[in-house]
């Protein structure tokens, strides 16, 4: 069964490791700032999602 979620998530990574990999050169600094951008993404359009839900009730 895939979720809409779930297709989030695998975005958000797949954007995070390019953006990170082209902004940082070195290894470790590229997957943290990779992580943090994917965290973002991810906790962006679940507090968006929340919003429209309240608005919208």
């Amino acid at each position: 069964m895939h979720s809409h979620f779930l297709y989030l998530c695998l975005f958000a990574i797949a954007v995070g490791a390019v953006l990170g990999a082209m902004l940082r050169s070195d290894r470790r600094d590229a997957i943290r700032l990779g992580f943090w951008i994917a965290l973002g993404l991810v906790g962006t359009a679940v507090a968006l999602a929340w919003v429209m839900y309240f608005i919208s009730s």
